[in-house]
């Protein structure tokens, strides 16, 4: 089986090639691709989520750059905003998530990456249902019309 470093890198549309870094080859992302590819692997064959936190890197500046470049950018990114803001942000490799949570100031307090179909992040609370329900009633409620959009 070829390991991730013998993978040749093919662009699609304007997304960088290898070629186009700088940076030299370095243990620590080539050991985060291994690792997202074995949970890549894992989320195909049994289903299994997973994230990588990548606090290790925060030092490491040109590492979480290298990472980000290789990865590429997706078609897919949210922005949520609470107790500071969280941006998710599909990679160029599906079902590969970055996700960056900053401070209100703007400052970095993490940085995942998720290996899911969809982010948990963005996973509806399924015990807001109700409540939300409800709360389209009452805006139902709100219209001046005649016929109820409540289900019968």
């Amino acid at each position: 089986m070829a390991k991730i470093q013998d993978i040749p890198i093919v662009v699609v549309g304007d997304r960088a090639t290898v070629s186009t870094f700088d940076a030299p080859t370095n243990s620590i992302v080539l050991a985060l691709l291994s690792e997202i590819e074995a949970k890549l692997e894992a989320l195909l064959g049994s289903g299994e989520e997973s994230n990588i936190d990548l606090r290790c890197l925060i030092g490491m500046p040109q590492d979480i750059e290298l990472l980000r470049k290789l990865l590429g950018e997706g078609e897919v990114s949210a922005s949520i905003d609470n107790i500071g803001k969280t941006l998710v942000q599909e990679t160029a490799v599906p079902c590969v998530w970055w996700i960056s949570h900053r401070d209100f100031d703007g400052s970095r307090q993490g940085e995942f990456i998720e290996i899911a179909e969809v982010p948990d992040l963005l996973r509806s609370d399924r015990q807001c249902i109700q409540k939300g329900l409800a709360e389209l009633r009452v805006r139902s409620a709100q219209l001046d019309t005649p016929n109820s959009f409540s289900s019968m």
